[in-house]
């Protein structure tokens, strides 16, 4: 990925929320793509097309649905996932983390902290690539 280009996923996010990601993200990556999608299918197809660098997915107020959605997620794609609730429960981070998110960002969304994850998260998914095709591993 040129280092000015991200590919974002936003899953279940309400039209405010897009749009300051949205306006936060083309600050940092001039060639910033969004996607949207509130389905399985939704994302299957985002996901089958150009694969996203990172998918955001908010919880929104049912944390089952959204779990399920995560879970599901994972079963197909490796793109690094921010997870958005009002949750401050610690079980449930647990949980959401447990079903395979990267980072739970407690809202209201602080674009400064979500623009460190995804630079993280791209930087990290990169290097692991990088490890898996030089043969390299932590054994």
């Amino acid at each position: 990925m040129a280092r000015n280009a991200l590919r974002l996923l936003a899953i279940s996010l309400d039209d405010s929320d897009v749009a300051e990601v949205s306006v936060a993200c083309r600050s940092k990556w001039p060639r910033f793509e969004l996607k949207k999608a509130n389905t399985i299918a939704g994302i299957k197809r985002v996901i089958n097309g150009k694969s996203p660098n990172v998918i955001l997915l908010d919880l929104n107020s049912n944390d089952n649905i959204g779990l399920n959605m995560l879970k599901q997620i994972r079963s197909y794609s490796q793109a690094p996932v921010i997870v958005l609730s009002y949750t401050t429960n610690i079980e449930k981070t647990l949980k959401t983390i447990e079903a395979g998110a990267n980072y739970l960002m407690i809202k209201p969304i602080r674009k400064n902290e979500l623009l460190v994850y995804i630079e993280h998260l791209i930087n990290q998914h990169q290097s692991t690539k990088q490890s898996s095709n030089w043969g390299i591993n932590d054994d």
